[in-house]
């Protein structure tokens, strides 16, 4: 079992070539590139070079993430379009190597979750095969980005349904949801398909700074005990979330010495 290090940057392809030369120097293995709407100002020719960047500098993709289209959507015309940028995002995390599709599933407000989950398995499996013979692990976002699994007790279901569904993890978004997030990853570590890395500090029941790794209140540890319990091999994405941490200087500063912190977990 092997985890590696990576981090969420150069989502623009213009940014891609810095991105991949800041992650060499700081001894990151891989970047993650998340997207919403802003997916669909992509064309071919950006991915292509952001293929090469990647390729010069010798760093891979850990994830590509399409985040907040409805692919279960009651309206046929949103749902088509949903499943259309899906099938193009297939092709560019492709082209880009990634080793994890990271999607949100949608939603349909006001409808029974087994009438949810009914419609997810019906419209997205024939994608969840396309994403596996393209070579990636298909996984989907926790709790927030317009998803119907908003809960643990949504992936219960949807487990009893669909064991090898994955999900993302992120135990700062499951702190802050009100769950207990190491008893999630003691119980369902097997059911982890990426993860992300993102620290914080809390004053009065919110977050005031997101430092480095090691810096703030979540114990990586801990966290990091039920990983290796499970034997995760995937990436571990650290997610520079707040100024002065997510930029210039202070994003370098931050891959250092998170970098620094997580390292003494990982073999």
């Amino acid at each position: 079992m092997s985890m590696s290090l990576g981090f969420i940057g150069g989502k623009k392809p213009d940014q891609t070539e810095t991105a991949a030369a800041l992650a060499r120097e700081c001894g990151y293995e891989a970047l993650e590139f998340d997207y919403w709407r802003d997916f669909e100002s992509l064309t071919d020719e950006a991915i292509n070079g952001q293929a090469r960047a990647l390729q010069k500098h010798g760093i891979g993709v850990s994830a590509y993430g399409l985040w907040g289209y409805n692919h279960i959507a009651a309206d046929e015309a949103e749902r088509a379009h949903a499943h259309a940028m899906l099938e193009r995002a297939i092709g560019y995390a492709r082209t880009l190597g990634a080793r994890t599709m990271v999607l949100s599933t949608g939603d349909l407000r006001g409808e029974p979750f087994g009438r949810k989950l009914d419609i997810f398995l019906e419209t997205m499996m024939p994608f969840l095969e396309r994403i596996e013979a393209a070579g990636m692990i298909p996984t989907f976002y926790a709790l927030h980005g317009n998803t119907m699994f908003a809960s643990l007790e949504a992936y219960e279901r949807a487990w009893e349904r669909l064991p090898g569904l994955k999900m993302k993890f992120d135990a700062a978004n499951w702190l802050a949801a009100g769950a207990d997030y190491l008893e999630v990853l003691r119980r369902y570590g097997h059911k982890i398909g990426h993860v992300h890395i993102k620290e914080a500090i809390f004053k009065d029941n919110r977050t005031v700074s997101q430092p480095p790794a090691g810096m703030g209140d979540m114990p990586w540890g801990r966290i990091m005990t039920f990983l290796h319990e499970h034997e995760y091999d995937g990436c571990l994405s650290l997610e520079p979330h707040m100024e002065p941490w997510k930029s210039g200087d202070g994003l370098k500063k931050n891959l250092v010495l998170s970098k620094r912190h997580i390292d003494q977990f990982l073999l």
